[in-house]
């Protein structure tokens, strides 16, 4: 289901590097949905389960408001597709399937198309199993798609460096660290992500500090953020202008004890960037 102000934000800004859609322009007027409408038509979806090499499928959206395949692949293996997590950004809806697949509906450039239909993305038909996607996070005109290998893909708008110089999803965010990634998060125009072992980095537009790196300056590649050595990062959520941390319960041992000690340190939450309605 949607409701809101739609396609306000879906029209491509040519000063940007083109019109973003192949044959020109997209004119979409902005529509006001005022009650929760069901998203009409269907959405085509390159299936991983076929057998006879016929992948095209069609998604329909059945009376709970669940996307669920309406061709034979139900049958196959007792499998069904659906929509299990969506996310949202400004100007468009992210929507992940059971499958690991993502389709969008909106506007996101690259890589283009009509906003007003719902269209594949990404996911386990076009990559196989390295690339089932397990978490979207959406910014502004930009998303990270976290796969189930623990490789970050990003796509869109890569002004302030928030896709990291590869917004086409043609390849891996370079991360700085061995580690797979477990954690993505986007804010208007800057990306996050954490590591298994709880280790936080920022990239994209720095104003305000909502890196967390200390400094207002953008970053077009992902960094470590120092300020939080020490700490096992668990989760982070991300907004406009600013970044919220949130820091697992983990054991210090206290080296100076005598015999050895441990003490426990409970979880806490760390903030940075834009505060202009308080801590």
């Amino acid at each position: 289901y949607r409701w809101g102000l739609l396609g306000a934000h879906a029209v491509p800004r040519p000063w940007r590097g083109g019109s973003g859609a192949a044959g020109g322009q997209i004119d979409l007027a902005p529509e006001v949905v005022p009650t929760p409408a069901a998203i009409a038509g269907h959405v085509d979806i390159q299936s991983a389960w076929s057998a006879n090499g016929q992948t095209q499928e069609k998604l329909g959206v059945d009376g709970a408001g669940f996307a669920r395949a309406s061709t034979s692949s139900q049958k196959r293996r007792g499998h069904t597709q659906v929509f299990h997590a969506i996310a949202c950004g400004g100007s468009n809806s992210f929507m992940l399937t059971n499958d690991g697949e993502v389709h969008l509906l909106g506007g996101l450039w690259p890589p283009g198309g009509d906003p007003s239909i719902p269209r594949h993305l990404w996911g386990a038909a076009r990559g196989g199993p390295p690339s089932r996607v397990v978490k979207i996070a959406a910014g502004w005109r930009h998303c990270l798609l976290l796969t189930e290998a623990g490789c970050i893909f990003a796509l869109g708008d890569d002004e302030h460096g928030q896709c990291a110089g590869v917004n086409t999803g043609t390849a891996a965010v370079p991360m700085p660290t061995q580690l797979q990634a477990v954690g993505i998060a986007a804010g208007a125009c800057h990306s996050m992500a954490w590591d298994r072992a709880g280790t936080a980095f920022a990239w994209g537009h720095g104003g305000g500090g909502r890196l967390g790196l200390g400094r207002s300056e953008h970053r077009r590649s992902p960094m470590r953020i120092d300020a939080l050595d020490g700490e096992v990062v668990c989760n982070i959520s991300c907004g406009a202008s600013f970044t919220v941390f949130a820091t697992a319960t983990r054991t210090l041992e206290v080296a100076s004890a005598t015999p050895p000690a441990s003490r426990q340190v409970a979880a806490a939450l760390w903030a940075c960037g834009g505060d202009s309605y308080g801590p």
